[in-house]
């Protein structure tokens, strides 16, 4: 089961850099490369199909803690809002690693699901930034007087 829910992602994940990148601006791009950086690393340091998932991955965590710095960065200089709520949902995905100190009967496939959940929706957040800026620039781009920007649609 891991491993459809590992590959899945994967297949996700390639769609969406493709997209937000080829569509958003310098924000989106950012967080493009932080998560794709991420994506790699976690398989590299935390072990791809591990299944000893009875106790915290340390270096998931430590992977997820760097994420999360580089998204409050990208939060703290960015003009939009976006990466303000994808730095919350990382911190979610933080959070879930001491959950296991604190309660050592969560199921270690319950572990493992929500280490892998948070990524949805922060996917979601950065393609919603690209379209809004897609947007933004048609809108510009048609107050300036030169008709729809070319890729806007």
């Amino acid at each position: 089961m891991l491993y459809v829910l590992y590959f899945g992602f994967w297949a996700i994940f390639a769609f969406f850099a493709w997209w937000a990148w080829s569509r958003g601006g310098a924000s989106e791009r950012w967080a493009v490369g932080m998560m794709s950086a991420a994506a790699l690393f976690t398989p590299l340091i935390g072990g791809a199909f591990n299944t000893h998932w009875h106790a915290p991955q340390l270096g998931i965590l430590a992977v997820d803690c760097g994420l999360l710095v580089c998204l409050l960065t990208l939060a703290f200089y960015s003009r939009r809002f976006w990466p303000m709520s994808v730095a919350s949902l990382q911190t979610m995905a933080v959070l879930t690693h001491p959950a296991l100190w604190i309660d050592s009967t969560i199921l270690p496939f319950g572990y493992a699901l929500m280490q892998g959940f948070w990524s949805y929706p922060m996917m979601a957040l950065v393609m919603i930034g690209a379209r809004r800026h897609q947007l933004r620039r048609a809108a510009a781009s048609e107050r300036a007087g030169r008709g729809p920007a070319q890729g806007a649609a």
